[in-house]
């Protein structure tokens, strides 16, 4: 009995001891880096034209930064490129304007629209085959989504 309590004892200080080392079995950083533009330095903002660096394995869900370098993200450019496996991207809270960022988009299943989108460009969601749904943070004072369609707050203008 004290044989099988000592060994116990052994095998459940190990099981302790390797619970608190870390472990990084191949697990590999991925840098990202972004392509923007300042909008205004001394207010410490800018628009993001692209995403580089994120593998194409790995960008199903695109979370777009609030914050690049110390600038604020409140745009998000015309041209702005991301990898064609994205099926779904988070606009944050920062951003109130959006361009032509995602027309023609085939890939994308659900955008994310954050509390500060106040301005975007309806062509942005054109050609988009199997966009399912557009969410709108419920704080946001100017759009809302209904069934996944966009409209103006007040629910008098369809917008995507």
């Amino acid at each position: 009995m004290k044989k099988t309590n000592k060994i116990l004892a052994i095998i459940l200080a190990i099981l302790m001891v390797m619970s608190i080392i870390p472990i990084t079995a191949g697990a590999e950083e991925i840098a990202v880096t972004y392509d923007y533009t300042v909008i205004s330095e001394d207010e410490k903002t800018c628009r993001l034209n692209s995403d580089d660096g994120i593998s194409r394995t790995d960008s199903v869900i695109l979370v777009i930064p609030s914050e690049i370098d110390g600038y604020t993200v409140i745009e998000l450019s015309d041209n702005f490129e991301y990898y064609s496996n994205t099926h779904k991207i988070v606009v944050p809270d920062s951003v109130e304007k959006i361009g032509k960022a995602f027309n023609g988009h085939d890939g994308l299943l659900t955008i994310v629209l954050g509390a500060g989108v106040s301005d975007f460009n309806p062509k942005s969601f054109v050609n988009m085959n199997y966009l399912k749904e557009f969410i709108v943070s419920e704080d946001n004072p100017y759009i809302c989504s209904v069934d996944g369609v966009v409209f103006t707050k007040d629910m008098k203008n369809f917008l995507a």
